[in-house]
């Protein structure tokens, strides 16, 4: 008996020193994690002191230009969460107070909403301190039954549905409507937005998408690049750029690797009249890449797939 209490004995003490020694490894961990990201907050935070998000970026070949770090709009949308009115304006004006030059925002953010509140944020401070860029591609219907954005996977937003337009009078529609949401006078870059298989497909009927994204793209290049190329030539706007999302949840990735491509290749050539496009005589294409990734901020996929490399060699600006 004496001999058995003392192995009982024995066995408490071993176990309380081994929750000791893991409990002291789990601290040693955290300790580590703690130092190395204060460590790494106060690098970001002096570098944001010292202004280097401030350093300035030409867009293209075009007259635009925006800081490195740029102010979005997708969750002044209410996208992952409701915002009241002021929080949401209060994030931009500090962006803007901040040195932050590039105000990118989109119809589709909030169907509404986002531009919205970017018009309430920025229209007191003087219009040259920033740049403003939206999208097109989309253009907003009133939804009657109310819901928000709540019909069209949004959070909240306005009381708007979407339908898609990529041609000339599309295009044109939708930059009136912006500028009537904003208020800010102009418009200086515009994105071609979403144009790929991804908001058409249907899992539950097998539908990739790819004949709705081929549909649009052949708008893109019968009529809607060139009304983009006419607005930037009356200064109307200033720079054209093209949104290419790379990563995105419940896609084939072959698919869209080869969508991307097929896509940047048209984009590129938009201005020489390849693939059927009707270009304005003897003017540019596009300025800029917006290549938007949903998991990571480092892109390996847009550098693997040599776009990037394309848009370098015809000084297009990819970021």
């Amino acid at each position: 008996m004496f001999y058995f209490t003392r192995l009982v004995i024995l066995k408490v003490m071993f176990d309380r020193v081994t929750t000791a020694c893991a409990l002291a490894a789990t601290a040693a961990v955290v300790v580590w994690y703690w130092r190395r990201a204060s460590r790494h907050w106060r690098e970001r935070d002096i570098a944001f002191r010292q202004g280097t998000h401030q350093q300035q970026r030409r867009l293209g070949q075009s007259s635009v230009y925006v800081t490195v770090l740029g102010q979005g709009g997708a969750p002044l949308g209410d996208m992952y969460v409701k915002l009241d009115d002021a929080t949401a304006t209060g994030a931009l004006s500090v962006a803007h107070e901040a040195g932050i030059t590039l105000f990118d925002t989109a119809p589709w953010y909030g169907v509404g909403l986002s531009e919205a509140r970017f018009g309430v944020a920025l229209h007191r401070v003087p219009r040259d301190s920033f740049s403003l860029q939206t999208k097109v591609g989309r253009f907003l219907v009133p939804d009657p039954a109310g819901m928000n954005g709540k019909a069209v996977g949004w959070i909240g937003g306005f009381h708007n549905r979407i339908a898609f337009d990529y041609t000339a009078a599309g295009f044109e529609r939708q930059l009136e409507d912006s500028l009537q949401r904003t208020g800010l006078g102009r418009i200086d870059s515009v994105v071609i937005h979403d144009l790929e298989p991804t908001p058409h497909r249907n899992p539950a009927t097998g539908d990739t998408g790819l004949a709705t994204a081929h549909a649009h793209l052949a708008q893109l290049r019968k009529s809607g690049f060139a009304a983009l190329q006419r607005l930037r030539a009356a200064g109307k706007i200033s720079a054209i750029g093209a949104g290419l999302n790379i990563d995105e949840d419940g896609e084939d990735p072959q698919l869209k690797r080869e969508w991307n491509q097929l896509y940047v290749d048209a984009l590129l050539g938009l201005h020489t009249g390849e693939g059927g496009a009707q270009p304005e005589p003897n003017d540019r294409g596009i300025d800029f890449l917006l290549v938007a990734n949903m998991h990571s901020l480092v892109c390996f996929e847009a550098l693997d797939s040599g776009i990037l490399t394309k848009c370098g060699l015809i000084a297009i600006d990819s970021h």
